[in-house]
């Protein structure tokens, strides 16, 4: 049996985060043996905060870019996020996954910060802008 949930440790104990993961933790047989794998998953509010950066370089960025995820792809490259493939016609380029299990909140900060300085140079705004348009996010 293989299921994912999430705990909240307490004092020396582990407690169900959800209802979701008290109903899967209730299947768990007493007295059996499981064994866990254990991360702390990525701080989803900061994952959106990246993509309203994203839309933010994407709306006042100097470049013309039709499509957002592009500009993405674009703008995650330009940040040094990417992996080099060598093909028969040459080196071709792509973005790095920033998915949730690809990296840790450490690394995807690197990443952040990374995208963020682009933008600002992409864009020609300050710092200052950027964090005020994007105050609601912590």
């Amino acid at each position: 049996m293989i299921m994912e949930l999430d705990l909240v440790k307490g004092d020396n104990t582990l407690y169900p985060a959800y209802d979701s993961d008290k109903d899967k933790l209730n299947k768990i047989i007493s007295g059996e043996i499981y064994r866990y794998k254990v991360w702390k998953p990525r701080n989803l509010k900061f994952h959106k905060k990246f993509f309203a950066l994203i839309n933010f370089g994407f709306q006042n960025s100097k470049l013309d870019f039709p499509d957002q995820n592009i500009y993405r792809y674009y703008i995650i490259m330009k940040a040094g996020h990417y992996i080099k493939v060598e093909t028969l016609k040459g080196a071709m380029h792509l973005p790095k996954s920033i998915s949730f299990d690809k990296m840790d909140d450490s690394e995807f900060e690197d990443v952040y910060n990374a995208v963020l300085q682009q933008i600002l140079i992409d864009t020609g705004v300050t710092e200052d802008d950027v964090k005020n348009e994007l105050i609601n996010f912590f």
